[in-house]
């Protein structure tokens, strides 16, 4: 998510890049069909050849990439669930200004039932974002760049 000022601009998270197996097709074949290049490069790197080679049965989601970073192939997904949204951004809040930080990209997890500060990020790098919701980033940065020269 991007904070200023402890006002949350962009909620969202990150939908790890998935296929279903269909009985037939290797892990590699479905990926090859479906996944960007930058997806296939970290599914080469996170699978050895005989994972790779597997057939999932049909109907089993096979995820392509442990990681949930966007530069790693994730999708940001803005968020709607509002208990959601709301206790993610409590919590963001909470820890932007435990450090003092006026803009920042605050990434929270779930674990263990509880939502918890996974790290907070003085660069906000919201090109991955910026493809799907450009209108967005660009009045993120927009409020942030008026925020600092007011």
């Amino acid at each position: 998510m991007v904070l200023l000022d402890a006002l949350a601009l962009i909620v969202y998270g990150k939908t790890r890049p998935m296929v279903v197996g269909d009985g037939i097709h290797s892990l590699r074949a479905l990926a090859q069909a479906t996944a960007t290049t930058e997806q296939l490069k970290t599914l080469t790197e996170d699978f050895d050849a005989a994972a790779l080679d597997a057939i999932p049965p049909a109907g089993e989601r096979r995820l392509l990439n442990w990681r949930h970073n966007l530069d790693a192939g994730a999708e940001p997904v803005l968020l709607t669930d509002a208990a959601t949204r709301d206790a993610c951004i409590a919590l963001a809040t909470k820890a932007a200004q435990a450090v003092g930080i006026r803009f920042a990209s605050i990434d929270v997890v779930r674990a263990d039932g509880a939502w918890k500060v996974l790290e907070v990020n003085s660069g906000v790098k919201m090109e991955a974002l910026g493809r799907r919701h450009p209108a967005l980033v660009e009045a993120a940065y927009s409020a942030a760049l008026d925020a600092v020269f007011a």
